[in-house]
Order: C-alpha cells, then structure tokens, then sequence
C-alpha cells in the first residue's frame, strides 16, 4: 500500500456505488418483464380483466426499460467525469511527491555519491536506507549514479547488479501509477457495461489489487 491508496480506495467505493445502482435498475428491468410476459398481448375478444392487467404491466415495463435506459447514461457520464478529476488529483499528488525536495538531499551522502569510492555494496546500502526512509530525492539522486557508474563498468556481473539499484526508480515515477490507475479503471468500465462481472469482483483479485496501489 502506498501513500497514493485512497485513490484507488476511490475508484472502488465509485465503481461500487454506480454498480449498485445499475443493478437496482437491472432488478427493476427484469421483474417488470417477468410481470409482463404473464399477460402476454391477446387478440380478438380480450377479457377487460385481463386487458387491464397487461397494459398495466406492459406501462410497467416500458417505464422500467426507460429507467435503466436513463440510469446507464447517467452512470456512464458521471463515472466518467468521477475518475478524470480522480486521475487528474493522483497526477498531481504524484507528480509533486516524486519532484525533488533539496531539503531531503543530504549533503554527506551527496558528496560520497560524487566521487569514486563507491562500490556496488554502498549503492546497495545507500539505496536500502533512502527507500527505508520513503527519501524519494534520494533515490532517485542514487539511481543515477548507480546509472552512471553502470556505463563506466566494465565487470559483468557488478554492471547487472548497478542496473538493477538504477531502476529501483522505477518504482517512484508518476506514469506507473497512472498505468496502474487506467488498468482498475478498465476494469471499473467493464463491470459497469456488464455487473455481472462486479459480481465476480474478488475472483479478479480486485481488492488485492487495490490493497496494493
């Protein structure tokens, strides 16, 4: 779970509201329709009785399928304009938590990063201790020279493992979480055009993925 989970927690408390109103839609639909093919429309001499009850439940239907007609259009927009301004505020929030803090940067660190000295087991520490730390300047300052003295290795085995250290910055950029968020709210959609598939929400690991964000 990172600092970034209530937007995910968002999206699903979204997907959730506007999945319970279709279906409550949908419930309508369907029982209206159940009531309706009871009395099926006759021809010929028709008992008033009868007459009465089929265009009772045949208003019934059309109201109903007009109904959900006019819930998924609603939902679909609103869902819509929801997650932009979500997404929208997750960049944001991002993208300045990910900017460098000069406050964070520490000078002694700093200047061991600028010179020679440094082998691939202070990297390692170097970069243990600024993720323990949640020192994103940091981390993103040792990724880059762990980058950079990657290139001017010549040992095979110390290149993979500097590689390895530099992208550890992978994990601290703005457009992975963005990818992550438009993979849930694809999901999100698809459960939306069909609520069958919010049904089987867990089964797709959803709230694992989720929890994760």
């Amino acid at each position: 779970m990172s600092r970034f989970n209530k937007y995910a927690q968002e999206l699903k408390r979204l997907v959730t509201e506007k999945c319970i109103m279709l279906k409550c839609a949908e419930n309508k639909y369907n029982d209206a329709k159940a009531e309706a093919e009871k009395y099926p429309e006759r021809h010929g001499f028709v008992d008033q009785k009868y007459q009465v009850e089929h265009l009772k439940r045949k208003l019934a239907f059309e109201e109903a399928t007009q109904n959900l007609r006019r819930v998924k259009n609603t939902v679909a927009t609103e869902f819509e304009a929801d997650i932009r301004e979500l997404r929208e505020n997750l960049s944001k929030d991002a993208t300045d938590y990910f900017a460098v803090d000069p406050s964070k940067l520490s000078p002694e660190i700093v200047s061991f990063l600028n010179s020679d000295i440094l082998d691939v087991a202070d990297y390692k520490k170097l970069m243990r201790v600024a993720e323990e730390d949640n020192n994103v300047s940091m981390i993103r300052m040792i990724a880059d020279r762990a980058s950079k003295a990657q290139k001017a290795c010549n040992d095979v085995s110390k290149r993979q493992e500097l590689g390895l250290i530099a992208h550890t910055v992978d994990k601290y950029k703005v457009e992975n979480y963005l990818d992550a968020f438009d993979s849930m709210v694809s999901v999100a959609n698809t459960c939306l055009r069909n609520t069958r598939v919010f049904d089987r929400w867990d089964q797709l690991g959803m709230d694992s993925t989720i929890d994760n964000f």
